[in-house]
């Protein structure tokens, strides 16, 4: 084998009244990079109360560079793994079995990261973070009626720049109604911040190639405009005695100014456009369920 990696991990679970611990860790070794890492982790709970729970999350994750990566042709044989040191904080809260809260907030410390530059053989040692916070409330009535919003917020660098994905916040609305036993509908709003981007902003002309160079701005330095999508769903239902038969129809809306992918440019860069995606897409589905039809 060129490459062998194996790893085993261990757990206990520990129950003291309202308090549950379940300390671990993970051990993994690499026969590329000859080398073995260490992962401590700790999951907590603690029951407030019937509807009230609070939950702690900690530990540390490790990933060993892909084996390209480390080639000594191409790549860069001495990559360490990648490590991230996560924790996380939530907060549940229900009422009655039908709303329910939940806040969740994460940090996250990474280092040994890998920067893979086009022509370039992968750099390592890349430092970042990333955090954030997100609110869900949701409603639900049993086989009738559901409602969720959720919100969340964060943020993402490598080496004190955004990342490819960062994304600052989000917003989620779904509803779902069956109005009818065999009829059901749906809507779901979203939107979010744009994704960033490397800005071109100057062109300088190249007289030997007879073409221009692009001058790039600051990395990730300009972002996408928002993104928002609007999807509506209706479904029915049919039972027969070994199987089901569901027939939907989605429509998919993206208003425009929402909807685009990626800035290109002209031959001397002095102009752009934003590459966009379509605003409306109708589906229409049909879903077969086997074995799952009426009971005896």
């Amino acid at each position: 084998l060129d490459r062998l990696i194996a790893g085993g991990w261990a757990e206990a679970r520990l129950q003291t009244g309202k308090f549950r611990f379940v300390p671990g860790v993970r051990i993994d070794g690499d026969t590329l990079s000859d080398e073995v890492t260490l992962d401590p982790r700790l999951n907590a709970r603690w029951q407030l109360g019937s509807d009230e729970r609070l939950r702690l999350a900690v530990g540390q994750y490790s990933q060993f560079a892909r084996s390209e990566w480390l080639s000594p042709v191409a790549g860069t044989p001495d990559l360490p793994a990648m490590v991230s040191r996560q924790a996380a904080f939530g907060f549940d809260y229900a009422i009655a079995q039908r709303l329910e809260l939940e806040l969740d907030a994460y940090a996250k410390q990474l280092s040994g990261m890998v920067d893979l530059t086009p022509g370039e053989a992968p750099r390592g040692g890349v430092e970042g973070f990333a955090y954030g916070a997100e609110v869900q409330l949701r409603y639900r009535l049993l086989g009738v009626f559901f409602a969720s919003l959720g919100v969340s917020a964060g943020r993402s660098e490598r080496e004190g720049v955004a990342y490819d994905y960062d994304q600052p916040y989000g917003v989620n609305l779904i509803g779902s109604w069956s109005f009818a036993p065999t009829w059901n509908v749906g809507l779901r709003y979203r939107v979010a911040a744009g994704l960033p981007y490397t800005p071109i902003v100057d062109g300088t002309y190249n007289a030997t190639a007879d073409s221009y160079q692009p001058v790039y701005g600051g990395e990730n330095s300009a972002r996408l405009p928002a993104y928002q999508k609007i999807d509506a769903h209706i479904q029915k239902d049919w039972k027969f005695r070994t199987w089901n038969l569901a027939l939907y129809t989605e429509l998919w809306l993206v208003p425009p100014g929402s909807n685009a992918m990626y800035v290109v440019y002209n031959y001397d860069y002095d102009d752009s456009a934003q590459v966009t995606g379509p605003v409306f897409i109708p589906l229409l589905g049909a879903r077969g369920e086997f074995g799952a039809g009426k009971e005896e």
